[in-house]
């Protein structure tokens, strides 16, 4: 697998780091252990199988492009995949860095200073990095705004629809929010960006707090903050209420 290729599916830039892969990768593949083992049919126990399969693939070639050097440390995840023995494919067990998770405040530049997670009804949980300085969201891949988080699937999102910034020394960060012509490089998005269930469409640069949920389109993100392990945070989003969905019209 390329790394192209590999960075498509694990949704991250392709100026992302070789940590933040290994982070992902690590992140991914527990949640989708999990889904496969809770799954409530044996269809959705393949397909989050075959995931599984698919992220161990990546970390098997991911020796082949890695930048940084092998860590001293490491563990193998080798834990065995619900439906793996029906009509999968095996693959490698991959090998991701083992060390403690760092705090909000000692977060290292390799890693981001947050994270988006995708808390819509009837969907699935998606995790977007957030880094340092600008993060733009939209429905297509930009060439030039770095790094773009892109969200296929919503058709009420905008091509460039809002943008997130990242603020702060010694690792402490702030959040801020703007869809607004000067923010998205061009215009601002077609069906607005709303925060916390509120109708009022956001207008210009709003200050973000962890665990608030922005709307766009109808695509609802929850905030949070590099504290914890991805998959516990996961975990946390998903045990929560969801948020007001504001109307839009078509």
């Amino acid at each position: 697998m390329t790394k192209a290729e590999a960075l498509a599916f694990l949704e991250l830039p392709e100026d992302a780091s070789d940590s933040e892969i290994r982070q992902t990768m690590e992140g991914l593949l527990e949640h989708f252990l999990e889904l496969s083992e809770k799954a409530p049919s044996d269809f959705l126990r393949k397909l989050n199988a075959q995931k599984v399969s698919k992220i161990r693939a990546i970390g098997q070639d991911f020796s082949e492009w890695s930048r940084e050097p092998s860590p001293s440390k490491s563990v193998v995840l080798t834990q065995h995949d619900p439906g793996e023995e029906d009509d999968l494919p095996e693959s490698a067990p991959i090998i991701i860095s083992h060390g403690s998770r760092s705090s909000l405040k000692n977060t290292s530049v390799t890693e981001p200073a947050g994270w988006l997670v995708r808390h819509t009804e009837n969907q699935s949980p998606k995790t977007y990095s957030l880094w340092k300085g600008n993060n733009y969201i939209g429905r297509k891949l930009h060439e030039t705004l770095k790094p773009f988080l892109v969200i296929e699937e919503d058709l009420f999102i905008s091509r460039v629809h809002a943008l997130i910034s990242v603020e702060g020394a010694d690792n402490r960060f702030s959040f801020y929010i703007e869809d607004s012509a000067d923010s998205n490089r061009g215009a601002e998005s077609k069906n607005g960006t709303y925060l916390n269930g509120n109708e009022k469409r956001i207008t210009f640069r709003t200050k973000l707090n962890e665990n608030d949920t922005i709307q766009i389109g109808v695509t609802k993100l929850i905030l949070r903050y590099n504290l914890h392990p991805i998959k516990k945070i996961v975990k946390e989003v998903e045990k929560s209420k969801f948020m007001h969905t504001v109307a839009l019209e078509l």
